[in-house]
């Protein structure tokens, strides 16, 4: 029994020991309930700064008290203790390099998609939806590719953002969906964006972007206007806050129990991860942030 699970049996014992009137006769049999309630496993959301490391330990053997961490927390992921989920941001919009961003972006259009839905029987039928053309999405890296692989080979599991895509993982790397996902994620995500943080950055700076033009009709995120370099950066640094939006609310739709992460938002004004808005996800949705050594010494 992990510190962590132990903490939560305990927990869980205390509350039916006061439900009996505080009542002592019955202590073991509170002890052994409270076990058959609560899950050892550990639910954990592993930030785009974590990992890639966690699934390649070896990657940081110059720091040893990093690597240790990594190694206990990579080998409670291989053993059931922890169950790791990673969001698919990391591809969908981390995978594309800072400088590829706004080129991506910008050139995306409006297109019908035909797409094949899978009815409850198990057959398929086709639907029509509207939405951006990415045929020109840049290839992901290799060493990304592979590390994703790496993640799935040790339990690690995507979580969907509910965004379309036209860049999709092999259904075997997909968490199972909770049933009340589409009910939390929209709501959620739509708190986000009201505070001006995830992806509304990224769509206030496209509006300010295409009053620049003349008749410019911004479809989606990027119009495709001339950039300086500090619009591209901008839009780098958006795009990241974005996916650490979605990535937030992803952790709440799969109902997780950590979000394991080492950026605090320091390089941004305002950010979903500085110390103003953990405090806001704590107290709003229960959150809890914790670093990598924090979660190593729980298992």
């Amino acid at each position: 029994m992990t510190n962590w699970h132990q903490q939560r049996v305990r927990e869980r014992a205390y509350t039916l020991w006061e439900a009996e009137d505080r009542q002592h006769w019955n202590d073991l049999a509170h002890w052994f309930q409270a076990e058959r309630e609560i899950s050892p496993e550990m639910r954990v959301t592993f930030d785009s700064n974590e990992w890639e490391d966690v699934t390649c330990p070896d990657r940081c053997r110059e720091r040893p008290e990093r690597h240790r961490a990594l190694v206990k927390v990579h080998n409670a992921i291989r053993e059931g203790v922890i169950r790791g989920f990673i969001c698919e941001v990391v591809a969908t919009l981390e995978g594309l390099q800072r400088k590829e961003r706004s080129e991506f972006l910008a050139k995306q259009t409006v297109e019908p998609h035909v797409l094949d839905q899978v009815l409850p029987d198990g057959t398929t039928t086709p639907i029509i939806i509207i939405a951006p053309d990415q045929s020109h999405r840049p290839a992901l890296q290799l060493v990304l590719t592979d590390n994703l692989r790496s993640a799935q080979s040790i339990g690690m599991r995507v979580m969907t953002t509910l965004r379309y895509s036209e860049l999709v993982f092999p259904s075997m790397f997909y968490a199972e969906e909770s049933d009340d996902l589409v009910l939390i994620i929209g709501p959620v995500r739509f708190s986000i964006e009201q505070r001006g943080l995830g992806r509304s950055k990224l769509a206030e700076f496209a509006l300010a972007l295409g009053a620049r033009g003349t008749g410019v009709q911004v479809y989606f995120d990027i119009p495709d206007v001339p950039l300086s370099a500090s619009d591209r950066k901008k839009v780098a640094e958006y795009v990241a806050e974005w996916a650490d939006g979605d990535a937030v609310s992803c952790h709440m739709a799969y109902h997780n129990d950590f979000f394991c992460t080492e950026d605090f938002g320091k390089g941004a004004r305002t950010s979903i991860l500085d110390l103003k808005n953990r405090e806001w996800l704590r107290n709003t949705y229960g959150v809890k942030f914790v670093t990598l050594n924090e979660l190593a010494a729980m298992v």
